[in-house]
């Protein structure tokens, strides 16, 4: 039946371009980076993806998760979001369910010696 059919190739598709309102400079990169001891780093590693869907739920893109190739006791949490106001206006539409998992994660780091560091880094 669908050799009858007449398909495009995924790649002579045009790129779909995210609209961006009130653009303001262009993405922005979250960078969060956590310090953990290294007894926590397992532990730390799964709290951590557990607020995965909570930043793809507030409108993050291409969530990563990395190990410091040069400290054991950092762990990098990455995305993207379309513009610095969007970001925002996610940070200020979170859940109450997303609130508390963040809150959640911070406090159990901050029981356990750790840190967190965010930065934002805006594309021109």
């Amino acid at each position: 039946m669908a050799k009858d059919d007449n398909f495009k190739m995924a790649t002579d598709l045009h790129e779909l371009s995210i609209l961006r309102e009130n653009d303001n400079g262009g993405w922005v990169m979250v960078h969060i980076t956590y310090t953990i001891e290294k007894s926590n780093r397992n532990e730390a590693i799964q709290r951590i993806k557990a607020i995965r869907n909570k930043r793809y739920r507030g409108g993050a893109l291409k969530w990563k998760l990395f190990s410091s190739s040069d400290n054991e006791n950092e762990l990098i949490e990455s995305f993207y979001e379309i513009s610095i106001d969007q970001l925002t206006r996610h940070q200020a539409q979170v859940t109450q369910y997303g609130h508390e998992l963040t809150e959640k994660l911070y406090g159990w780091l901050k029981e356990n010696g750790g840190t967190v560091n965010r930065c934002n880094y805006q594309e021109f």
